[in-house]
């Protein structure tokens, strides 16, 4: 008798666990976790977290054959958190930090000039606010004349802040391709985010085997004064 008595006691606890391990998902995970294998010509390489205990989270993707490279942050915002899309002061000062860590960057490089162009935003159909605000670096040496394009794009997903790094190496007469190329890996990076698209056949393929080298200078976690 006492066995039938304790069932629901044992089935309320059951019940809770559950509960429980579904809440127990940190918001960078969830968000992580609806970006596929491979967007566009990118193949993840890794997934790792950042920033000791925080739940925030770094995804690395890559491009072998034009020598691309782009990492996905994933972090949550020191205060409350952010509205959906590119419209709030919180997204503003991101993309204006990041950009000032590039530019330091590659100004500490010998040789190297830099050029940034107008920082840009992208709105979605149908939408009023922006859904992505990005800037854009163009970088050379007087020797070598393939560019190398760096771009950073931010906005608000569920809460979240969501940054996408991303840089590719081009010949001058690709300006235009180039820049299409990473504003649509961003574009599909938070879409695909915001569940307003699903990952295509060919997306959801097997990971790529890991692509040799490092990414240059990569931004983790808190933005630092280099």
């Amino acid at each position: 008798m006492l066995r039938y008595l304790f069932l629901p006691a044992l089935v309320m606890l059951l019940q809770g666990c559950a509960v429980a391990g579904t809440q127990g998902t940190l918001p960078q995970q969830r968000l992580a976790d609806r970006l596929p294998p491979r967007i566009g010509d990118f193949a993840r390489q890794e997934v790792a977290a950042i920033d000791g205990n925080s739940g925030n989270l770094r995804i690395r993707y890559a491009e072998q054959a034009q020598g691309a490279w782009a990492s996905v942050f994933v972090l949550r915002p020191p205060g409350a958190p952010l509205p959906d899309g590119a419209g709030s002061e919180a997204v503003r000062r991101d993309v204006a930090e990041a950009a000032l860590v590039i530019s330091l960057y590659a100004a500490a490089q010998p040789g190297t000039r830099i050029e940034r162009g107008p920082d840009f935003s992208m709105t979605a159909q149908g939408k009023a606010v922006p859904s992505l605000r990005c800037a854009e670096f163009r970088m050379g040496t007087p020797q070598i004349p393939v560019l190398k394009r760096e771009m950073v794009c931010s906005s608000g997903v569920e809460g979240m802040l969501v940054r996408v790094r991303a840089t590719v190496r081009h010949n001058p007469k690709d300006m235009d391709p180039a820049h299409l190329y990473l504003s649509g890996f961003s574009g599909r990076v938070t879409e695909l985010m915001r569940g307003a698209a699903q990952p295509t056949a060919a997306e959801s393929g097997p990971p790529a085997r890991p692509a040799t080298g490092t990414p240059e200078a990569p931004l983790s976690g808190p933005l630092q004064r280099l």
